[in-house]
């Protein structure tokens, strides 16, 4: 079962990709812990790969920096020991650790929600390059300070997000600044592209981590036009995350062209890397789907193939 997805028609049930609006909500959160937590794997392969490839790229843009490397290259270092700080505790969080349940966890990890301090000394001898690490610094702060709102607040029976973390920082313009093919070789400014996104990876997996502890079986929750390979014994899905093997989940599909929302109790069979796509599929199946909403699903996978054939150019 855990290989229904591989094996194209040669199965009970016919599937499709389809596009569907979904929730996945574990069933359960990890017993024991110090703060709620699901156990959801936000660092899979294709993820740590990503931070690699970016942590990479920044090492030789900061080699190839001609005027003032030596004074450069330790503020890169800096950041790339927060930034690692940082993916430490969401790969903690995500499996019930607090920073709180250790006095001297708490007291680090407050030292380290002051940002990088170093950057001041640039200010006035090189402000503008002062000005592009403070936007670095501004983004990170901000999501230190946002974690440890988070566990002040949460405890190991719920989580509890205070306000959301702002969607668009200034460093997000300078990113785009920096993407013009006037300074692409410029080594620098490639450095400096480089620990964003190295940054901003280590961001995405933990904004992962919230939404999924936040997630409400609400409309507002589903994630929209999700690529979904769908049977009526289950379904498959690419994810920037893993759910942990046999973990119980609860899943709702919501067919925007119908209206019509089904929910189901299901199991993760099996989850692997799809290196082309930069994701991780995680299969799932049913658990003991009644007729009624097999018969549904299947005839929206009809309803969706009809409508996509007369779409077809003759």
């Amino acid at each position: 079962m855990p290989f229904w997805f591989e094996k194209h028609e040669m199965r009970r049930f016919r599937r499709v990709d389809i596009p569907v609006k979904i929730y996945i909500k574990p069933h359960e959160a990890i017993k024991d812990q110090q703060i709620f937590a699901y156990g959801i794997d936000y660092f899979p392969p294709t993820k740590r790969k990503k931070i690699k490839e970016a942590q990479q790229e920044m090492h030789h843009w900061v080699g190839l920096i001609q005027e003032q490397k030596d004074i450069l290259q330790p503020f890169f270092e800096e950041f790339e020991t927060y930034i690692e700080f940082f993916k430490d505790w969401v790969q903690a969080l995500s499996e019930g650790r607090s920073p709180r349940a250790s006095k001297q966890d708490w007291l680090t990890f407050h030292a380290y929600g002051k940002g990088v301090q170093k950057i001041q000394t640039l200010k006035v001898s090189a402000p503008k390059t002062f000005q592009y690490f403070d936007h670095l610094n501004q983004k990170l702060m901000a999501h230190f300070q946002h974690v440890a709102k988070c566990a002040e607040q949460s405890s190991p029976s719920q989580f509890v997000q205070p306000e959301p973390v702002a969607k668009h920082f200034a460093v997000d313009d300078m990113k785009k600044r920096f993407e013009s093919s006037t300074v692409s070789k410029a080594p620098l400014i490639q450095a400096l592209c480089s620990l964003y996104l190295y940054m901003s990876y280590t961001f995405d997996a933990y904004e992962e981590l919230i939404e999924d502890l936040c997630l409400e079986h609400s409309s507002s929750s589903f994630r929209e036009d999700a690529e979904v390979n769908l049977s009526a014994g289950g379904l498959s899905i690419k994810l920037d995350k893993r759910y942990k093997p046999n973990m119980r989940c609860n899943i709702g599909l919501y067919f925007a062209g119908s209206k019509r929302l089904l929910k189901f109790r299901s199991t993760l069979v099996r989850a692997f890397s799809v290196p082309e796509f930069q994701a991780e599929c995680n299969a799932f199946n049913f658990d003991f789907p009644n007729g009624h909403d097999q018969h549904l699903i299947q005839m929206e996978i009809e309803r969706y193939e009809i409508e996509s054939s007369m779409k077809v150019s003759l």
